[in-house]
């Protein structure tokens, strides 16, 4: 909205931006009582209605909003009557370089600990050791990154047909599925047609 016409008293005022907007309703010159439009209105609307806030969203996380009526998914408002279904499904994910780079570190680390270390210096065993301990964690961290990693996808099914589909972090997933529970009631979709 670039800028935004004031009627007041019978009166037009403006063109105005937002801020300078903001600051005339500040000084009192304009009320909420006052009507404003900006190009794409179909029709003047209460000054109050420009500065309302928006009710806070019942929850969010990665690009997913969900409100007491409707879903917002990348910033697309789905109204909670259109959607059939919104389920949270986690898929497992193999990734084969993480489990490539720990089989060659658990090689690397079986070549350090069969270099044989001078008995005389303990320190030289503690760097040994520390140098051993750190591949060992090194490998650990990547056959988990292979192995344990999943993913968790937002699925949406609409009365239309159309579904949106949107990866979430799988942290977060249950209380997704949890706040998308108390807006999504099976049955209270509208039928397209009827």
């Amino acid at each position: 909205m670039s800028t935004i016409l004031v009627l007041k008293d019978g009166e037009k005022w403006g063109p105005y931006t937002t801020e300078e907007l903001e600051v005339h309703v500040e000084e009192g010159t304009f009320t909420p009582e006052d009507l404003v439009w900006w190009e794409g209105l179909e029709e003047w609307q209460p000054l109050s209605s420009l500065f309302e806030e928006e009710e806070p969203p019942d929850f969010e996380c990665d690009g997913v909003r969900v409100f007491s009526d409707r879903v917002e998914v990348d910033g697309v408002s789905l109204l909670a009557p259109l959607i059939l279904r919104a389920s949270v499904q986690k898929q497992k994910v193999r990734r084969a370089r993480p489990i490539i780079g720990a089989i060659i570190v658990g090689v690397l680390a079986v070549c350090v600990a069969l270099v044989p270390i001078p008995k005389q210096n303990h320190t030289e065993w503690i760097v040994w050791g520390i140098v051993l301990l750190g591949l060992l964690i090194w490998c650990v961290r990547l056959m988990y990154a292979g192995l344990g990693g999943g993913r968790s996808l937002l699925i949406v099914d609409l009365a239309d047909g159309n579904e949106r589909i949107r990866q979430v972090d799988p942290a977060l997933a249950p209380k997704l599925e949890e706040a998308l529970g108390r807006v999504i009631v099976p049955g209270r979709h509208i039928i397209p047609g009827n």
